[in-house]
């Protein structure tokens, strides 16, 4: 199953996660300086996609808690 939600923070746009290959897609927002690139992570957590979702900081848990820590495509 693939789980979509909009991210309200001033860097990410929306998530979309799939539960049986473990991706998690993140569409950041354009702006005047950034194109809006989506990243794809694999083997990521469903706890992980929850929290960020959840988060009354997604940018930052986004930086610390996703790029940091797993792989991107």
């Amino acid at each position: 199953m693939t789980h979509t939600e909009f991210i309200n923070s001033a860097k990410i746009r929306l998530a979309t996660y799939n539960d049986e290959s473990r991706r998690l897609q993140v569409e950041l927002k354009q702006t005047d300086t950034a194109s809006g690139t989506t990243y794809t992570y694999l083997n990521v957590p469903s706890k992980i996609f929850r929290s960020l979702t959840a988060s009354d900081s997604p940018d930052q848990f986004y930086e610390q808690d996703i790029v940091e820590r797993f792989q991107s495509v």
